[in-house]
């Protein structure tokens, strides 16, 4: 009940604000998404991935999710996450499963809407400069500290290793 409760909120302030930088970065790379309003409520979580089909507010391309993004708000928090294909991988989850699903429609992905992948650091230049134009004239690039990169070094290194991902 909770999470269906949260469902209404997937469109407050700050979400839109967050949508509006998608808006803006993918525009500026040349892909034109809209933002979905479909008339029945989300579906309930399945094993159906979940870019088989847009949820209010998400982004699309030509009718189909582009991207997928989440938000949490409690006690005064919020986490924003969400993602953007580059490619369809989403086809992979079928083999995963005991009983494959296999959506009606294919997600939207950017090779699809550019008719190639974009490197990430064009997409994330596109993100930082709609942030500059839209939010924050003033936003300057994080600097990370070196501990930080070792250690996310580390960890990256054990996610890569198949060993310890598939691990019982």
């Amino acid at each position: 009940a909770a999470i269906r409760a949260n469902l209404d909120l997937l469109t407050p302030a700050e979400y839109d604000r967050i949508n509006a930088l998608l808006c803006s970065a993918l525009a500026s790379l040349g892909v034109p998404v809209v933002v979905a309003a479909p008339a029945a409520r989300a579906a309930a979580p399945s094993a159906v991935p979940c870019f088989a089909e847009p949820a209010r507010g998400e982004l699309t391309l030509d009718g189909r999710k582009l991207v997928g993004s989440a938000q949490w708000r409690e006690r005064g928090a919020m986490l924003q996450h969400g993602s953007i294909l580059v490619d369809d991988d989403q086809s992979s989850i079928a083999d995963l499963l005991l009983a494959p699903v296999t959506p009606a429609v294919p997600p939207a992905t950017l090779r699809d809407a550019l008719g190639r992948a974009p490197v990430m650091s064009e997409v994330s230049d596109a993100l930082f400069r709609a942030v500059r134009e839209l939010a924050d004239p003033d936003a300057a690039p994080l600097e990370i500290d070196g501990d930080v990169v070792r250690e996310a070094a580390d960890i990256a290194e054990r996610y890569r290793d198949d060993a310890w991902t598939w691990r019982r």
